[in-house]
């Protein structure tokens, strides 16, 4: 999961700025509003994904400990 941030951070940022770039110089008729990454939104946005990855794990691993490995290779089929 945290290399996918990363990377998604590493493609993400400068797709951004070009964007931003395009779109305020055609919106602005030509005037450049200045790229201002989200850090607190970004922030927020990585602490419910993890969150919910956490969530997700945790309840995924105690849901197969109550069934029995036949009872599991049996959903499988």
């Amino acid at each position: 999961m945290f290399f996918a941030t990363l990377a998604t951070l590493i493609v993400g940022l400068p797709a951004s700025i070009f964007a931003c770039r395009k779109m305020s110089a055609g919106a602005f008729a030509g005037n450049i509003v200045p790229y201002k990454f989200p850090d607190l939104e970004m922030g927020l946005f990585i602490l419910v994904l993890f969150g919910m990855e956490l969530i997700l794990s945790v309840r995924t691993i105690r849901r197969q400990k109550k069934q029995s490995l036949i009872e599991q290779m049996r959903a499988m089929e």
